[in-house]
C-alpha cells in the first residue's frame, strides 16, 4: 500500500474546484495492490490532523507492507509507523526526489507503452484499460502508483498494473465508508479483548467455503450498502438460496446445491493460483492443480 501526501496549503484549498471546509490540512493519494489476486485498490481524499479517513483504509485494507512517500508530513507518519508496529507490517520508503518534472506519467506511460510494442504496436484493450483508467485519476493518485509501480518493477510484478478492469475506488459510489471508531466499537474485524478475529462480526458470519469467498465477504462487511436497490438484490439472491435448500427446494436443486458447495470446499485458492500462472510465478504443481480445479467447476456448473 502506497501513501501520498499533499499539505493544503490556503492558495491550493481556494484554487480547488471544490469548496473545502472543516480543517483539512492534506491531501492523500492511496494506492493498494494485492499482488496474489491482481486487485488494485486506489483514492484519493481530504483528511484532518486526526488522519481518521487515512486510518481507516488501513484498517479496512489491512495491509502487509507500506510504501511512504518522502513528502510525507510528522503526524502522518506517525501514524503510519504506529499502525506498521502494531500489526507487525513492513515498510518501505521511496527515494527523495522521485519522479520530478512530470516523472510520475512519463514512468507511466513508458510502461504502458513497452505493453504496447510488445503487441507490435497494437495496444491491447485491457492495457489500454488501465491507461486510460490512470489518465481519469487525479495527479496525486497517479503519483501513487508510479511509486508502487517502480516498488513492484524491484520484484517483476508490475504487470499486475495493466489491467484497468481490475481498478477499483476503496469505496464506491454505492457503499459507505467507515470510520476507524466504527470499525473497532463494532468489533466488526477484531474483538476487542485480544485483538483475534474470534467473536467479531466477520468471525460470526464467515461460513464461506473457500478463500477467495472469505476475502469478498470481509469486503462486504467492511463497505455495507447504502444504495436500497442494491441491498435487496442481494437478500434477494441470499433468500433464494435458502429456500432452494430448504422445504420449498425441489430435489434436484438441493442435489446441486449440496454437490456445488462440497466441490468448492475442495477448491483450491483460484484467485491467488491464476495470478501465479499469470505472473509466471506459479510451479508446476499449483498450475496443474489450478487447471484441473477449473475443469472440475466447469463440469459442476454445465450439469
Amino acid at each position: 500500500m502506497c501513501v501520498v501526501e499533499e499539505a493544503i496549503t490556503e492558495h491550493k484549498a481556494n484554487a480547488g474546484k471544490d469548496e473545502v471546509r472543516g480543517s483539512f490540512d492534506a491531501r492523500f493519494g492511496v494506492v493498494a495492490v494485492e499482488t496474489s489476486t491482481g486487485d488494485v485498490m486506489y483514492g484519493h481524499f481530504m483528511d484532518t490532523v486526526t488522519r481518521t479517513e487515512l486510518e481507516s483504509r488501513l484498517l479496512a485494507c489491512a495491509p502487509a507492507e507500506l510504501l511512504l512517500s518522502a513528502s510525507l508530513s510528522a503526524s502522518t507518519k506517525k501514524l503510519l509507523m504506529d499502525y506498521a508496529g502494531a500489526a507487525d507490517v513492513r515498510v518501505e520508503k521511496t527515494p527523495e526526489n522521485s519522479f520530478e518534472n512530470g516523472g510520475t506519467v512519463a514512468a507511466l506511460a513508458d510502461f504502458y507503452g513497452s505493453l504496447a510494442s510488445s503487441k507490435k504496436g497494437c495496444l491491447d484493450e485491457k492495457v489500454d484499460g488501465g491507461l486510460e483508467a490512470l489518465m481519469t485519476m487525479p495527479e496525486i493518485v497517479v503519483a501513487a502508483f508510479a511509486h508502487i509501480f517502480a516498488y513492484l518493477k524491484q520484484f517483476n510484478l508490475e504487470n499486475v498494473l495493466r489491467l484497468g478492469a481490475l481498478f477499483r475506488p476503496f469505496a464506491g459510489q454505492q457503499e459507505m465508508t467507515l470510520s476507524p471508531n466504527t470499525i473497532r466499537q463494532l468489533e466488526i474485524l477484531h474483538n476487542q479483548t485480544d485483538g483475534t478475529e474470534n467473536g467479531c462480526l466477520f468471525w460470526l458470519m464467515n461460513h464461506t467455503k473457500t478463500a477467495f469467498g472469505a476475502r469478498l465477504l470481509k469486503y462486504w462487511v467492511t463497505h455495507p450498502l447504502r444504495d436500497r436497490m442494491l441491498i435487496s438484490q442481494r437478500l434477494d439472491a441470499v433468500a433464494e438460496i435458502a429456500e432452494s435448500i430448504g422445504d420449498k427446494g425441489r430435489g434436484t436443486t438441493v442435489a446441486t446445491l449440496a454437490s456445488t458447495w462440497l466441490l468448492l470446499g475442495k477448491l483450491p485458492d483460484l484467485e491467488r493460483g491464476i495470478t501465479r500462472i499469470y505472473h509466471k510465478t506459479a510451479t508446476t504443481y499449483e498450475f496443474i492443480n489450478v487447471i484441473n480445479a477449473v475443469m472440475k467447476a466447469a463440469s459442476q456448473f454445465q450439469r
